[in-house]
């Protein structure tokens, strides 16, 4: 049943439906969602909000119980982004990035409770990690205690095959249909996410490059079957940089924004996955210590960090197999239609419509993360940004790409 509610009215545990807005004035990646936390109601109070649509069937919180009706109700605490607010040392940068190096980032979604682990889990706030479930022999359980923690889920690289094999123990478990789909493309996103990870590690791993090839046509049929990119496939709470996670989001929005706008033959739609998860690679070759500095670089390192594009063509020019068009994701994800862009300078004619998306994804996803030295802008700010700046991308895939992220449909977790 779907009920109108002034926004005062609105509690924690309510599914809202719709508002009295349109999509692209309010700060919300869709329209429908669950009310978990206070900084979402702030949020929809701040974008001047007066009613909102309430379905009561997926309500935990039923939107008769308003907050006359129920004062006993506490509004969830608001979850703060963790900042990089203390001053480092050169030898304490050398020692978070040694650490960070050798940790994967994990969805916390997939850690569901009452299952079990056999591997340690660790907790980044800040340039602090900390090991919040030690494994000594014996599996650790999934508890409260461990999943409302906030910050960065992170385990160790050598224990990515464990994690894969949880993966699929849930996915093999007799789980509701309502959780094992959603899951599925998780679980997808997951191990994009690692095999991303194993390849800036090791980029001229020809056989890692290949398996990218399954992982991107799991990720187009999922899309193609769903009619629309399902958040599952995105990480979308990033409270740090990761390239591989980065990597993983800039494909899944690629791929959706190619089947949404139409046009493409299949082959093309393959090129662009495989060039834009891959388009970071030349990243491998930064320091780590440019590469995870936790401030802003100084225009030294800038210069330094902007070799990725090179670097990552270099790589994959070495791969006899790859295709030459996906090729354009790496060398033109930094240009811009006015020429403003890197390595080349080229303008609007001579970019790819390929290299137009990537390019324009790209940003977004940056803009849309979180960095030591800002926090993660919502979509909608970082949308007004690139609209401001519209001469730089192509504004027919721009419109449509405003279109599709308003469709994309939430996983119910």
């Amino acid at each position: 049943m779907i009920k109108k509610l002034k926004v005062e009215q609105l509690q924690a545990g309510m599914y809202i439906d719709g508002m009295d807005q349109p999509w692209i004035k309010t700060p919300f990646l869709t329209h429908h969602f669950m009310l978990k936390k206070a900084s979402q109601l702030e949020q929809i109070k701040g974008a001047g909000i007066r009613y909102v649509l309430i379905d009561t069937e997926k309500s935990i919180q039923h939107a008769a119980d308003t907050p006359q009706e129920k004062k006993d109700t506490p509004t969830q605490p608001v979850e703060k982004t963790p900042r990089y607010g203390t001053p480092y040392t050169k030898e304490e940068l050398k020692r978070y990035c040694a650490a960070i190096n050798q940790l994967t980032q994990i969805e916390k979604q997939t850690l569901l409770k009452g299952t079990a682990i056999d591997f340690p889990l660790f907790l980044k706030t800040d340039m602090s990690i900390q090991c919040i479930a030690e494994y000594k022999g014996k599996n650790i359980e999934i508890t409260d205690n461990i999943i409302h923690r906030t910050g960065d889920f992170l385990i160790d690289k050598i224990n990515n095959d464990r994690y894969k094999r949880y993966l699929n123990s849930i996915l093999s478990s007799n789980l509701p249909i309502a959780k094992a789909i959603p899951l599925y493309n998780i679980v997808i996103r997951e191990n994009s996410k690692i095999l991303m990870q194993e390849i800036i590690d090791n980029p001229r791993s020809g056989k890692k490059i290949k398996s990218c090839k399954s992982l991107v046509e799991q990720i187009t049929g999922s899309i193609q079957q769903n009619g629309q990119i399902v958040s599952g496939l995105l990480t979308l709470n990033k409270y740090d940089y990761y390239t591989y996670t980065h990597s993983v989001n800039v494909c899944v929005l690629c791929l959706g924004l190619a089947i949404a706008l139409g046009g493409f033959a299949q082959k093309d739609i393959n090129d662009l996955g495989m060039g834009s998860i891959l388009h970071d690679v030349g990243k491998s070759q930064i320091p780590a210590e440019i590469l995870n500095k936790p401030r802003k670089l100084s225009d030294r390192e800038f210069t330094i960090m902007k070799q990725h594009v090179i670097n990552g063509i270099r790589i994959l020019s070495e791969e006899k197999d790859f295709p030459k068009n996906a090729l354009y994701p790496i060398v033109e994800h930094h240009e811009r239609l006015t020429g403003g862009g890197y390595p080349r300078g080229i303008r609007s004619a001579d970019i790819h419509t390929i290299g137009r998306i990537t390019s324009l994804v790209d940003t977004y996803d940056a803009l849309t993360t979180a960095r030591p030295y800002k926090r993660a802008l919502t979509p909608f700010e970082a949308l007004t940004i690139m609209e401001r700046q519209i001469e730089n991308y192509d504004r027919d895939i721009f419109r449509k790409f405003i279109k599709m992220l308003g469709s994309i449909e939430q996983d119910e977790k």
